[in-house]
């Protein structure tokens, strides 16, 4: 089976990263370091660039946008929150909850991927208190135009089928918790997609309706569910992406701290799809509530 992947992403060199005081409420994945701010904001930059030279290494182009430096955007090295190319060139803007989120959209980052078309702008949604944070919230097979959403106060229905109509993209919505019943904020925290695979934390899909109707899609598309737990979601095993390389070579893309709590048979599992990108990024983890599928932005 052939997929859709990037071979190029976007990153956003982090300046003001801290833990965000306006997402805690809602992302359960965010705790803290004990480090001062600077300290912080300095071993993020580090976490950055080894990621970015890694992925750059394997042939996978990087294009760098820094942080504006007054624009104080705490989460602005996760951009895959506030926009999505598609790989026709259709290219959306998303809203987000906080409101220093709403700040890190760049629209004219975009401009010279977007192949000429008008960006789709979502962000009316914002004064209706209603929000789709990107491929965050959406998690989107290319080649089916099939979508995967987990509902939660930062991925909200309306949206979601405002997206779907304009993208033709079909859409399977669930409500999916963590282990302190929580909803997950974002649904790329315990689902991601490969070319013949797909990693799935079905027993977080309560509603036995909802886990059916997810199982079966992926069914329909051909991939093999690698089944993770809820304590393997939140050491960010759900948190990859598949990207390729220039010369044909497919890159399950995560942190250390992901590959590690995969098990070997999982490990192994998914080598058969893609050979793995491994960075440290403890500090982006601990104090974002993200991981590396987070940082990256594809741009086709």
């Amino acid at each position: 089976m052939q997929s859709i992947l990037a071979t190029k992403v976007m990153m956003v060199r982090p300046r003001s990263f801290r833990s965000n005081e306006e997402t805690a409420a809602t992302n359960a994945f965010q705790a803290s370091t004990g480090q001062t701010i600077t300290e912080s904001a300095q071993r993020a930059r580090e976490e950055f660039e080894s990621l970015r030279q890694q992925l750059m290494a394997r042939g996978i182009q990087v294009t760098v946008y820094d942080e504006p430096e007054t624009a104080n955007t705490p989460d602005a090295l996760f951009p895959n929150n506030w926009f999505a190319i598609l790989p026709d060139g259709d290219t959306f803007l998303f809203p987000m909850q906080a409101a220093n989120r709403q700040r890190e959209v760049q629209p004219d980052w975009l401009a010279p991927f977007a192949k000429g078309k008008p960006m789709i702008d979502l962000r009316n949604h914002i004064k209706t208190n209603k929000f789709l944070e990107g491929t965050g919230s959406l998690i989107l097979d290319h080649k089916t135009k099939q979508g995967y959403a987990c509902l939660s106060q930062r991925t909200n229905p309306d949206v979601i089928a405002d997206f779907s109509t304009k993208s033709g993209y079909s859409m399977v919505t669930f409500t999916a918790f963590d282990s302190g019943g929580m909803p997950f904020y974002h649904t790329n925290v315990m689902m991601a997609l490969g070319t013949n695979t797909a990693i799935l934390c079905s027993e977080s899909i309560k509603d036995p309706a909802e886990r059916a109707k997810a199982l079966a899609a992926l069914g329909r598309s051909g991939k093999k569910v690698i089944e993770i737990t809820l304590d393997q979601v939140s050491n960010f095993c759900g948190n990859l992406l598949q990207l390729k390389s220039l010369d044909g070579q497919r890159y399950w893309v995560c942190s250390e701290r992901a590959f590690n709590a995969f098990t070997p048979a999982q490990r192994a599992e998914l080598e058969k799809d893609a050979k793995f990108i491994c960075a440290p990024l403890p500090t982006i983890e601990t104090l974002g509530g993200g991981s590396a599928r987070c940082m990256l932005g594809e741009i086709y």
